[in-house]
């Protein structure tokens, strides 16, 4: 094969440094064929740096030249020691990229026969690697490909000879591309282990539902052949208490008993008189300890399973449709104490917790897409009524939209009823045979008042349920939280308001699985494909419900500062009409065939006549023109700030604001500009991964914007004196010294090196901390020329020490020698070193860590 993996590959230390690279070649050649071999010089001094590499074409080679150890060349004992690489990574065929390296020692190859080799799997560029030295070219060379596929062939294809001579290749991939598919190899692992999981319990779920189901029927048929009981003796009649279920046929009613006359217990306690509520080991003393859940007023304590059965808590069920009734235990699994202030209704408090749960419990459980609450009039309603013979209108169902249709239930559902005003019970079913995707068990939750202040909060379940572990663990804490912060200002913003949830969860499953977890696995940006491939997924998704909820779809969309034109190209593949604009052209638009992204300088004076809809996703300086430029074109709008900008610089919180954030502030800025255009402005937040997800969504009224359109545009402009909007650079200054000629820098890095090593007072012993030095004493040493060459890349002397952070320390002003020898060893396991170590090699003394404890190369 022509493909020669790294585990061949040996790292020469300690060479002579006389040796060159021909002396290594004739050397090492007696074993076998050597795919590569090259020893490394310093570019500035061109000495060699006493290590080099040499690569074997085949394994036996390796393990023989190895097993013949010690070698000398030219007089000196050199190390061996084999190197793994990223190619032995067997996640790397999986990596898509368009660069190889093209080995081909003891051939005497030119460039022009290289890339015509090449240029026959596509358009391609040849770098070859030069010896800096001699100037001469040396046995590789680096292929750069323009499609991936063209590389992908090259690899696939096998052999390869150039003029009769083997040559070998390998891929040349990025750490930060290797790190982030190993990352999503991970996701992919953990996902795979969690839905095997998932699988296990539901098959175990089933089996005991099976066995539960054959012990009913068994009871059954052993009640019908007892004899019937003898009849009670003759006794006056009691007192009936009041029946405590709901008044619903689907929980049918208890026979009449005999309840306490004084009941203080408000937590299901319904039982005959004579008997006894068990207590449990919870409330039985004071001297018990309790766990936190996080707040300083409330306390809660998983109990063991089982830890209360008594008949005040049997109520009967159905469990399928049509099947005869059969009693349900109840069991308190978890209690809290809590403390409510005398101002608060703890009964008030309860049911707004209990509405909260109702509302939000997706934002717990991350199964969950969201909850959509079935209404009376809708016909579904009365279908799950009829299914279930649940007769009773004061049964609030809601139905669940989990984030994993094929895996959960599309059709789950779940009852809710107050037993009293301290009871709430809940009951889950499902239409198909899927998994319910949340809680899948019925349960209840409960509040019972101690004293004026004190209460506690009780979670109760089925006592034939053991898979309760996240309810009592997870939901049950945050159930307490929330009681706990009923008495403060919350933020009850509630996302995706404008949207139908459902259609919103279907058309952002389809576009993820479609194209955006193949494009995330595909992704050749430095960012982070976890955030912006599923944040554009989120946003298409909402865009097309926010459509579809309107009614209509705009006849062409221009997303404004499109970026990586994701956005633009998920829209058109969801057939929507558009393009998108943005001041540079990204590397990723080549992947995007068919999508129409243009590379163009917009100015907000300009009318955009071709587009009735602008989308403007973090636009930055560009947000508060949008508005504007929409309203000049007669469009709607959609608008996500991010970044707070004015018209013509940063945005600046004004004075009398009541917002509390300068982010909140900037909101209420731009809605005031929508609304001053005339603007229908609604807004709504985003569920996408990010912390900026506040949006507008602008429409244009039936009766049109306001009449003197640009009379309010000349009010809402500041100072129109001021000059034309200038977008940013098409190119962006790196503003850190990095661009800094190589040896300038070790030439300024060397002047105050030594400048700070002559103010030690024994430059001996003392070298590493040195006499901290002002800045301004260091800005004295530096003559016109070297300040100039500092200004003209954009930085200044700080930050060009700071850049320099393996030599100096800049603290507060002053600037130090940093002392390795008192900050030791900062190396990170398992991490490759890549940056040599500037006191190895520059400093007279060495450096003071050993070569396996320092944290650069030596």
């Amino acid at each position: 094969m022509s493909i020669v993996p790294e585990e061949r590959r040996i790292l020469l230390e300690k060479l002579n440094l006389k040796t060159s690279t021909n002396d290594i070649e004739r050397f090492f050649t007696r074993w076998g064929p050597l795919s590569e071999c090259i020893v490394m010089f310093d570019k500035n001094t061109r000495r060699s740096r006493g290590y080099g590499f040499i690569c074997f074409v085949w394994d036996h080679h390796c393990e023989q030249c190895l097993e013949a150890q010690p070698h000398s060349i030219d007089g000196v004992q050199i190390e061996m020691r084999p190197i793994k690489g990223i190619s032995s990574n067997p996640i790397v065929k999986y990596i898509n990229t368009r660069k190889i390296l093209v080995s081909f020692l003891g051939a005497r190859l030119i460039t022009d026969e290289v890339e015509e080799y090449f240029s026959k799997f596509g358009a391609a560029h040849v770098d070859f690697a030069v010896d800096t030295l001699n100037e001469k070219p040396l046995y590789f060379a680096y292929v750069t490909f323009v499609e991936v596929e063209s590389c992908n062939s090259c690899i696939n294809i096998g052999e390869h000879f150039i003029s009769g001579y083997p040559i070998f290749i390998r891929k040349v991939i990025r750490r930060e591309d290797l790190k982030k598919a190993e990352q999503m190899e991970r996701v992919r692992a953990v996902c795979e282990a969690r839905i095997q999981e998932e699988l296990e319990e539901e098959a175990g779920r089933k089996r005991r539902h099976l066995d539960r189901k054959l012990r009913e029927n068994y009871a059954t048929e052993l009640a019908l052949l007892r004899p019937p009981p003898p009849p009670p003796p003759t006794a006056a009649p009691s007192r009936k208490a009041p029946d405590p279920t709901p008044s619903s046929s689907w929980v049918p009613l208890l026979p009449n008993e005999q309840f306490q006359e004084n009941n203080a217990s408000h937590l299901a306690g319904y039982g005959p008189q004579h008997q006894k509520q068990k207590q449990c080991s919870t409330f039985a003393g004071s001297n018990l300890s309790r766990h936190p859940v996080g707040t300083g007023t409330s306390q809660w304590i998983p109990l063991p399973h089982g830890s209360i059965s008594t008949p005040s808590d049997i109520v009967r069920r159905y469990s399928t449709p049509g099947e005869p009734f059969f009693e349900m235990n109840f069991e308190k699994i978890a209690t809290a104490s809590l403390s409510v202030p005398l101002e608060l209704d703890g009964r008030e408090a309860f049911l707004k917790v209990i509405r909260i749960w109702k509302e939000r419990c997706h934002t717990v459980n991350r199964r969950l897409s969201g909850i959509v609450s079935v209404d009376e009039r809708d016909f579904k309603r009365s279908h799950i009524l009829a299914i279930f013979n649940i007769l009773s209108q004061n049964v609030e169902i809601r139905k669940f939209i989990p984030k994993s249709p094929g895996i959960f239930s599309t059709c789950a559902y779940e009852a809710s009823f107050c037993l009293d005003n301290h009871v709430m019970e809940f009951r889950p079913f499902v239409l198909d045979e899927k998994r319910h995707p949340h809680v899948s068990f019925p349960y209840r939750l409960a509040l019972e008042e101690v004293s004026n202040e004190q209460w506690n909060l009780s979670l109760f379940i089925s006592s034939d349920e053991i898979n309760y572990i996240w309810l009592q663990q997870i939901a049950f804490p945050r159930l307490v939280k929330w009681f706990a912060e009923i008495g403060e200002q919350r933020n009850d913003a509630v996302s995706h308001k404008l949207v139908n949830m459902e259609d919103y969860s279907q058309l952002y499953c389809e576009i993820k699985n479609k194209w955006g977890q193949q494009i995330a696995a595909t992704w050749t940006e430095r960012t982070n494909p976890q955030k912006f491939v599923y944040e554009d997924c989120a946003i298409a998704a909402y865009l097309v419900a926010f459509w579809r909820q309107k009614g209509f779809f705009p006849k062409r969309f221009c997303d404004i500062g499109c970026g990586n034109g994701l956005l633009v190209y998920l829209l058109q593949k969801m057939k929507v009409n558009g393009y998108g604009i943005d001041l540079r052209r990204r590397k990723i638009w080549t992947k995007f065939v068919g999508t129409d992204l243009r590379e163009e300088t917009l100015n907000p004076g300009d009318l955009l006549i071709d587009s009735d809809f602008l989308i403007g996703n973090h636009t930055d300086e560009l947000t508060p023109w949008i508005p504007i430029m929409a309203a000049r074109s007669r469009s709607n709008f959609f608008l996500l700030p991010c970044c707070p900008f004015d018209f013509y610089n940063r945005f600046q919180k004004k004075c009398g604001v009541t917002a509390t954030s300068v982010y909140s502030s900037y909101l209420l800025f731009i809605r005031d500009i929508c609304l001053r255009l005339g603007y229908c402005v609604e807004e709504d937040r985003l569920k996408i991964p990010s912390t900026k997800r506040y949006c507008f969504l602008c429409t244009v009224p039936a009766g049109g914007l306001v009449e003197n359109l640009e009379n309010i545009i000349s009010d809402i402009l500041p100072h129109m004196n001021l000059p034309n909007f200038l977008p940013r650079e098409k190119f962006e200054r790196i503003k850190n010294c990095s661009k800094l000629r190589r040896d300038f820098q070790q030439m300024l890095a060397r002047k105050i090196f030594t400048y700070l090593l002559e103010l030690s007072p024994d430059k001996s012993t003392v070298c590493w901390g040195g006499e901290p030095c002002s800045l301004k004493e260091i800005a004295d040493l530096l003559s016109e020329e070297e300040k100039a060459q500092l200004r003209d890349s954009n930085g200044g002397l700080q930050t060009f020490l700071k850049n320099q952070h393996q030599i100096f320390k800049v603290v507060k002003g002053t600037v130090s020698i940093r002392n390795w020898a008192k900050e030791g060893n900062r190396r990170v396991e398992g991490k490759l070193k890549t940056t040599n170590c500037w006191f190895h090699n520059y400093y007279f003394n060495g450096c003071p860590l050993s070569a396996e404890d320092c944290s650069y190369k030596h």
